[in-house]
Formats: C-alpha cells, sequence, structure tokens
C-alpha cells in the first residue's frame, strides 16, 4: 500500500448501498465486506483512510487518482461472495453510487468524523466507539491504548484459535492471501493509512473530540475558512439524499432515541428459524406469499415497521416497501 499522496491522488467520500436489500445478514458477511473493501484498495493502489459499514450502505474515504477502478472491484468481489452464498444473481449494490472529492484538512476532518460516527447517525450505538464494523479502532492507538486483540498483529495462530491466520481473497481470477485475526477480518493495521488520518486530526484528544460532537455550524465555519466559494460537508448532505432524514440523524446524534431491533437480529432470526422450518437454504428462495406470511409474523414478534421486514427478506416483486431509512 502507498503511503504518501502524489499530486493526482485526491481524496474521496464513496457511499454505496444496496437497492431493496441488507448487504450484511451476519457477523460474517460484515467481516467479508470489510476484507473486500481492504482487498479493493490493495488491488487498486489506493491508500484507504476510514470506513463503516452498515447493514445495507457503507461509507469509505480513499487516496486515489481514479476511484471508479476501486469502487467496481468491491462491487464485483462482494457480489461473486453474496451471490454463492445466498444462492442468488445480479449485482448487490445499488448502481447509483455517491462519490465525491474532499478537499483540504476542514473537509476531510469532518468526512472522516462522518463516516466513523455513521452508526450513531443510524441509531446503532451511543459512541461511535462501540460499533464493530468500523475503521475507528485503527488510530491513535498508543494514546487511547486500543488493545482490542482483533485490530492487532499478534503473532502466529495458536491451536486454541489466538493470534492471526491468514486468509485467502479472491476476485475473477485473482487471489491473494492476507493476515488476518481469529475473527477472519484482515488485520488494519495492514491497510488502513492510520498516519494519514492522525495528521488530519493532529492530536488523540481532537480525535475524540471530532468523533463525540454535535454536527453544529462550527464544522461548516471551519470549511468556509479555506474554501470560502466551495462547497460545505454538513450532515444534511456528507451522503445520498433519502439514507435517513436529517431530523432522524441529529435526534440520533444527541442519543434521544430508544434502543431498536437491528437488521442483523432480524437477518438472523429468519436464517437460524423460519427457512429450517420452511426447508429452504436461503431466503432467495422464498415466494411473495411467503414474504407476506413472513413479514405479519416479523412484525407481530419484534413490532418492526414492513420496511425494514422486506429489508430483511430481499424486498418484495408486488410490494411498495422497499425505499426506507438504512439501518444496521
Amino acid at each position: 500500500m502507498k503511503g504518501t499522496e502524489e499530486a493526482s491522488e485526491k481524496m474521496f467520500h464513496i457511499v454505496t448501498s444496496s437497492k431493496d436489500e441488507v448487504l450484511c445478514r451476519d457477523f460474517k458477511d460484515y467481516t467479508t465486506l470489510e476484507n473486500y473493501i481492504c482487498f479493493a484498495a490493495y488491488r487498486n493502489g489506493n491508500t484507504l483512510l476510514a470506513y463503516a459499514v452498515m447493514s445495507n450502505h457503507i461509507h469509505i474515504a480513499i487516496v486515489s487518482t481514479e476511484p471508479t477502478s476501486f469502487i467496481r472491484t468491491l462491487q464485483l468481489s462482494y457480489a461473486m461472495y453474496f451471490n454463492r452464498r445466498y444462492e442468488r444473481r445480479g449485482t448487490v449494490c445499488g448502481k447509483h453510487i455517491y462519490c465525491k472529492e474532499v478537499r483540504g484538512y476542514p473537509q476531510q476532518k469532518t468526512v472522516i468524523s462522518y463516516i466513523l460516527r455513521n452508526p450513531m447517525h443510524h441509531g446503532i450505538c451511543e459512541t461511535p466507539w462501540q460499533y464493530p464494523h468500523s475503521s475507528i479502532s485503527a488510530y491513535f492507538r498508543k494514546s487511547l491504548s486500543v488493545n482490542e486483540p482483533f485490530t492487532m498483529d499478534c503473532g502466529t495462530a495458536e491451536p486454541d484459535g489466538s493470534g492471526h491466520k491468514d486468509i485467502l481473497l479472491r476476485c475473477g481470477t485473482s487471489r491473494v492471501s492476507f493476515p488476518a485475526d481469529k475473527t477472519g477480518r484482515v488485520l488494519l493495521g495492514k491497510f488502513i493509512n492510520a498516519n494519514r488520518v492522525e495528521h488530519i486530526f493532529r492530536t488523540a484528544r481532537n480525535f475524540i473530540h471530532c468523533t463525540n460532537r454535535w454536527n453544529t455550524e462550527d464544522w461548516e465555519k471551519e470549511q468556509k475558512r479555506q474554501f470560502p466559494e466551495g462547497e460545505v460537508f454538513s450532515l444534511g448532505n456528507v451522503e445520498p439524499k433519502g439514507i435517513t432524514p436529517l431530523d432522524t440523524m441529529r435526534a440520533y446524534e444527541r442519543a434521544s432515541f430508544q434502543p431498536h431491533i437491528s437488521d442483523l437480529e432480524i437477518c438472523r432470526h429468519i436464517d437460524r428459524n423460519i427457512l429450517p422450518r420452511l426447508d429452504l437454504t436461503s431466503y432467495t428462495k422464498l415466494n411473495n406469499r411467503q414474504k407476506q406470511d413472513i413479514v405479519q409474523e416479523l412484525q407481530q414478534t419484534y413490532h418492526i415497521g414492513s420496511e425494514q421486514a422486506y429489508r430483511c427478506l430481499g424486498g418484495s416483486q408486488i410490494s411498495g416497501h422497499l425505499s426506507s431509512p438504512h439501518t444496521q
């Protein structure tokens, strides 16, 4: 991986999401998607700065001369895995990709902070440090005394499963082996350019402040000072419109929310309990009638909305329940 920026390189904020279903149904899916983000950066010679993987959308910050190849590699490699595992065909991520250049330290600090805070903005956790499927544990490790074994290079794997092992990732005819922890996630220290991110935030104290403070006009003022006429990244435009209402994100940011049932929990119930009962091997084998019955069951059991239920069932050809907030 490259560690320095060439003259033609730029930082980009990328958001890709599924059309009408979740991208990740269990922990293995989350881990695999994280791994393929690192794989795509490695294969295309990009510098990976930060990411956050949600149940049906992803935020990524990379430095690249041309991000299209990175996006194409990520979409193809994960689609091959997901389709093979769930006996499906076609694309997994949607065709419409949000990809914007990020200029200058104030914008870079704002966007990276937003990416790492994304789980909090969707009501998944009270602080971004609680979320396991982002790169937040890769920065200021010594200053913050970060010791999680899943992010450390622990040496050769022991018989009891501790330490790291190699994991094989593939895309088409390309196969690459990377060091991974005992959960199967590649070692972040090998792929995240933590030094570059730390340079943007300067100190661990400022990093903690930025990953926890509310989104106020101060964020915009800092960007305007450097680019008076340039675009400002704010909570309202830092990702594609329609993902989650602004008021909802602000409420979650201020912790004025109640814990809710996650997509992960719903998918786990479907895959482990409902599908075996129906003698089916994948949610992709469900017909529309079965989906309708399952939606009613999920609503009665978990008191969730039909949008979330259909999302975890892969959508429905006869329903209008396919446009919904993105959750974990």
